[in-house]
């Protein structure tokens, strides 16, 4: 199997181990809100311009920008609390790792 869809797709511990060493809270803000919160942010962004805009972009008014920027704050919660139960899955996943005594 591909090595990037291993590391994507697979659990590993070492990797982990590295991580949670680094805390909670640069997980949180490195997973949840850069990378999680851009991803969902560029989603949004497109759902935004061809729900509310109708593929015109010189049709853009004050409101329909205020109406986009209420959901940012929104979008970097979700992904927050996203990577919050990524890491306690990823615990989880460790401590039954330690248990077991296995390597990768």
């Amino acid at each position: 199997m591909n090595k990037k869809i291993e590391e994507i797709f697979f659990f590993n511990a070492d990797k982990w181990e590295k991580t949670r060493k680094k805390g909670m809270l640069n997980y949180i803000l490195q997973m949840g809100v850069l990378k999680l919160g851009l991803v969902l942010s560029f989603i949004n962004t497109i759902f935004f311009y061809l729900i509310n805009l109708d593929f015109s972009f010189n049709r853009f008014k004050i409101k329909e920008l205020i109406d986009y920027l209420v959901w940012i704050p929104l979008i970097i919660l979700i992904a927050i609390i996203i990577s919050i139960y990524a890491w306690y899955e990823n615990e989880n996943k460790y401590s039954n790792h330690e248990k077991d005594g296995v390597k990768n």
